[in-house]
C-alpha cells in the first residue's frame, strides 16, 4: 500500500513494507520530476531517517530546492548568454584546481562588474573597472607614456599601469579564459595598460648607506625582517610564513642553520629552491632566543597597522631613523628584492643564476636586471675596426 501527495513540484510518497521479523515499517520517498526551463529530472529519493509525514515534506522540499538549484545552473551553461561575470567568478573560486591566489581582488573586480553578462563584456567594461578601482589612472586615459615627457612622471603611470595590470586586467582575464573554456562566452584577447620595458621600469632600490644605517636601529625584529628580505630576495608574504619546525619534501629543515640552508617555495614558483644563508643573517638567526614556530610575529603586512606593534609602522619608524623619508616616499618591503637582485647581476651573476635564487620560471624578469658595465661597453666598441 502507498499513498501520496504533491508539494511544489515533487510528491511526498508514503509506504509500508514489512520487515523480517513480520512488523509493519512505514517510509517516505520523494518522487516526481523537477523542471526549471527546459531542464529536466526525475527523481524517486527514499528519505531515510524520516519518521513522519511533516518531515517528510520538509525534507521534499528542501530536495526540490537543491535541483532546481542544480538544473539552474545546467541551463546557464548551456544557455552562455544568461551567464553573469559574478556566476563565473565564484565558479572559479570555488574549483580547488584551478583557484587562483589572491581572492580579494577577484572579489573587488566582481563587485564592479558582477551582474555584466559574460558574453556582453567589452575591453572597455575592463578598462573601467581598472578606472574604477584605480581613478588616478583617469588622467592618463588614452595617453601613450612616450607621449608623458618627465621621466618620473612616466615611471609612476608606468607603475600605477602595472599594479592595475596585476590586480585587474589578468584577473578579469583569468575568468573570461575560464568561462571559454567551459563554452559560457566567446574568446576575448585581453589587452594590458602600457608599461615600460622592464629596464626601464623604476626599482626602489637601498643604497649600501641606508642598508647599514638601517641594521642600526633599535627595533630587533623589524631589522632581522630586514636582513632576512635583503640577504634571501624573498617576497615579505613568503618570509612570514617561514617556521623554525617547518621540513621540506624530503624531511630536511627548512632552516638549516647547521649547513647555513634556507629550504622555501616560492609563491609563485611552486618548486622547491635551496638559498645558502649569508653570514650576516646567519648571525642575525643565531640571536634569536626562541627557535620555535613562526621566525616572524606578523602572518600578513596589514597585521596592526593601526598600532605601534604593527608591521608597517614599524618598518616606518625603521625608516624614519635611517633618514630615507625625507621625501615623504618611504622604501617598502619588496625594495630590497630589487636590491639583492641587482647586487647579484652587478657582481656578474648569469641571467640562469637570477632566475634560481628569485624562483623566476621565465628569464624576462632576469633580463631586466643585468646589463653590460660601461668599461665593458668601451672594450666591445673600441674592438671595432
Amino acid at each position: 500500500m502507498s499513498n501520496s501527495s504533491k508539494i511544489g513540484q515533487l510528491k511526498v510518497g508514503e509506504s509500508k513494507s514489512k520487515t523480517v521479523n513480520g512488523d509493519i515499517k512505514i517510509y517516505y520517498y520523494a518522487r516526481g520530476r523537477v523542471t526549471y526551463n527546459n531542464e529536466k529530472q526525475k527523481i524517486y529519493q527514499i528519505l531515510k531517517g524520516i519518521n513522519n509525514r511533516p518531515q517528510a515534506e520538509i525534507e521534499v522540499q528542501n530536495i526540490e530546492i537543491e535541483w532546481l538549484r542544480t538544473l539552474k545552473d545546467r541551463y546557464l551553461k548551456k544557455n552562455p548568454e544568461f551567464m553573469t561575470f559574478a556566476k563565473m567568478t565564484d565558479e572559479l573560486l570555488d574549483d580547488h584546481l584551478s583557484s587562483p591566489n589572491r581572492h580579494s581582488t577577484y572579489h573587488k573586480n566582481k563587485e564592479i562588474l558582477g551582474n555584466k553578462l559574460l558574453v556582453e563584456i567589452k575591453q572597455k567594461d575592463i578598462y573601467e573597472v581598472a578606472f574604477k578601482r584605480y581613478p588616478h589612472l583617469l588622467k592618463y586615459k588614452g595617453i601613450k607614456l612616450s607621449r608623458i615627457h618627465d621621466l618620473k612622471e612616466r615611471q609612476q603611470v608606468s607603475s600605477w599601469n602595472n599594479t592595475a595590470n596585476c590586480n585587474v586586467i589578468i584577473p578579469i582575464g583569468n575568468i573570461l579564459h575560464y568561462a571559454h573554456q567551459q563554452g559560457c562566452c566567446p574568446y576575448i584577447k585581453v589587452k594590458y595598460f602600457q608599461i615600460l620595458n622592464r629596464k626601464n621600469m623604476y626599482r626602489p632600490k637601498y643604497s649600501v648607506e641606508e642598508i647599514k644605517r638601517c641594521i642600526k636601529h633599535d627595533d630587533f625584529e623589524i631589522v632581522l625582517l630586514f636582513v632576512f628580505l635583503l640577504f634571501t630576495g624573498m617576497r615579505v608574504s613568503e618570509a612570514l610564513r617561514i617556521n623554525w619546525e617547518d621540513l621540506d619534501n624530503e624531511d630536511r629543515k627548512v632552516m638549516d642553520l647547521d649547513n647555513h640552508i634556507l629550504r622555501i617555495i616560492p609563491s609563485k614558483n611552486g618548486t622547491w629552491i635551496k638559498k645558502p644563508i649569508h653570514p650576516i643573517l646567519l648571525e642575525w638567526l643565531h640571536k634569536v632566543e626562541n627557535k620555535t614556530g613562526f621566525l616572524f610575529e606578523w602572518r600578513n603586512q596589514q597585521d596592526g597597522k593601526n598600532t605601534p606593534q604593527g608591521l608597517i609602522p614599524r618598518w616606518n619608524k625603521m625608516q624614519e631613523f635611517a633618514g630615507i623619508a625625507s621625501d615623504n616616499k618611504r622604501k617598502k618591503r619588496h625594495a630590497l628584492r630589487h636590491t639583492i637582485t641587482s647586487m647579484l647581476s652587478d657582481n656578474g651573476a648569469s641571467t640562469g643564476e637570477l632566475m634560481d635564487f628569485n624562483g623566476w620560471n621565465d628569464e624576462r624578469s632576469a633580463l631586466g636586471y643585468q646589463e653590460t658595465g660601461l668599461e665593458r661597453k668601451k672594450t666591445l666598441i673600441n674592438s671595432i675596426l
